[in-house]
């Protein structure tokens, strides 16, 4: 139930900057009970020039109004610029990466808070005495701290807009979920992975199927309590369909096997179904491949005529291919066991050379013809295979060989002949295959 709220909440651009403007709002009305008494109770303690008069007070509220107003213009106008941008030279999936961003939905969310704050003060804050008390004199110092906020600001666009800063984000972003993910998976004595198709066999009973009962992606299954469901009811469950993949209304969600004929079966599927989330959005809290997809949606806009930064592509491509590497040391677990180590929950999960195909296919698409996206390609696959074990080591060159099937060696000049060879004789070195160049139909078959 956390976790689906988290997930609402992030999906909800206003809730950080509804908080601020509420707090400030908060602030505000706090302030005005104190003006109330400060002026009689404090004005031995409290500075003389914080007190302003009720003229004064409300020309300096006005001005600090119509200036936070332009500031609000500011940052939006650059919020715009920003969007265009990274829609145009990045990715259409990039667009909320920005919106998302917490210092992005700080920042409005104190220009309006500050704008609320003011507002109130200027309509409320006039008491009998002929002074505003101290609310003038707070939204100078908002002022100031927005003038501050919208330096900052500029200078935090300036550093986003950098497409290598980007991609660097996104990497370290990626490579925190894989962290998560592998030390849950390591502090556990639940779970385990492997080949999945090893412990479906031990799914028992005839198969019983629960259907989804809305269209969306799937963003998370909720794994503890599948378990105990699964427990409770004294069953196995298999989730099939691929975290990050679309479903529609009535298709199979969820296989139950090892069924009891007195079950109830609507109270089953109803907890089942609230164990799965399904969203408008592939989610990026569980779901580790959204990352890398996006480096792979700079990388294919990089490629594209209009753009034509392959310099770009070669980043990208590096950072996949250390992505790749990380997630090849430890894919995410999928089987979950009992007490009694019995698999209780299968949740099945992508092959290593899918996301080989993934990754890589529509970039050799539409950068095949270039020689240094097929080296870069061809170093993020050897450096996956330098630390990984016998199985990863057999896709990858798999993988290569499919990669390379249809080039045209005859149409390149003996330079890039030679280059290409060099590479594949590394990455033949570190899957441990025995390699001569002399053609590609000596090693594709």
């Amino acid at each position: 139930m956390i976790r689906k709220l988290m997930i609402w909440v992030k999906g909800k651009l206003y809730i950080i900057p509804f908080l601020f403007g509420l707090s400030f709002a908060i602030f505000s009305v706090f302030l005005l009970y104190f003006d109330t008494i400060a002026y009689d109770r404090f004005s031995g303690i409290i500075p003389s020039w914080l007190f302003n008069t009720s003229a004064k007070s409300i020309t300096l509220v006005t001005l600090v109004i119509s200036s936070l107003v332009t500031m609000v213009t500011i940052t939006f106008s650059i919020m715009m610029v920003v969007l265009t941008i990274y829609g145009s030279q990045l990715s259409s999936r990039s667009l909320k990466d920005f919106l998302n961003k917490k210092i992005t939905l700080k920042i409005l969310g104190y220009y309006i808070g500050a704008l609320i704050f003011s507002l109130i003060q200027l309509n409320f804050g006039v008491n009998e005495n002929n002074a505003m008390g101290i609310g003038a004199t707070i939204c100078i110092f908002l002022l100031i701290i927005g003038v501050i906020v919208l330096i900052y600001f500029i200078h935090f666009i300036a550093k986003s807009i950098q497409i290598n800063l980007y991609i660097d984000d996104v990497t370290r972003e990626t490579m925190t979920l894989l962290e998560v993910s592998k030390k849950h998976v390591y502090s556990s004595i639940y779970i385990e992975g492997g080949n999945i198709e090893d412990y479906t066999k031990e799914l028992q009973g005839e198969q019983w199927e629960v259907l989804s009962a809305k269209s969306g992606y799937i963003q998370y299954y909720d794994r503890k309590k599948l378990l105990e469901i699964t427990k409770e009811f004294n069953i196995q469950v298999l989730c099939d369909i691929l975290i990050g993949e679309y479903i529609l209304p009535n298709e199979v969600l969820i296989k139950v096997y090892n069924r009891e004929a007195a079950l109830d079966e609507t109270a089953l599927t109803e907890k089942l179904l609230e164990a799965v989330f399904i969203g408008d959005e592939p989610d990026l809290f569980k779901d580790i491949s959204t990352g890398s997809k996006r480096i792979i949606d700079v990388a294919l806009k990089a490629l594209s005529p209009g753009i034509n930064d392959p310099s770009t592509a070669i980043t990208c491509i590096q950072k996949i291919g250390y992505l790749l590497l990380e997630i090849a040391k430890g894919l995410e677990a999928n089987v979950y066991l009992d007490e009694e180590e019995r698999v209780r929950v299968i949740i099945r999960s992508i092959s290593f050379h899918r996301l080989l195909y993934n990754h890589f296919y529509q970039i050799k698409h539409y950068g095949g013809k270039d020689m240094f996206i097929l080296e870069a390609i061809l170093t993020a696959l050897t450096k996956v295979a330098n630390e990984s074990n016998f199985d990863i080591k057999k896709q990858v060159w798999e993988f290569a060989k499919y990669l390379m099937v249809d080039i045209d060696l005859k149409s390149y000049h003996e330079m890039e002949q030679k280059m290409l060879s060099e590479r594949f004789y590394q990455l033949s070195r570190a899957v441990n295959v025995e390699y001569e160049f002399d053609g590609w139909k000596s090693w594709l078959i």
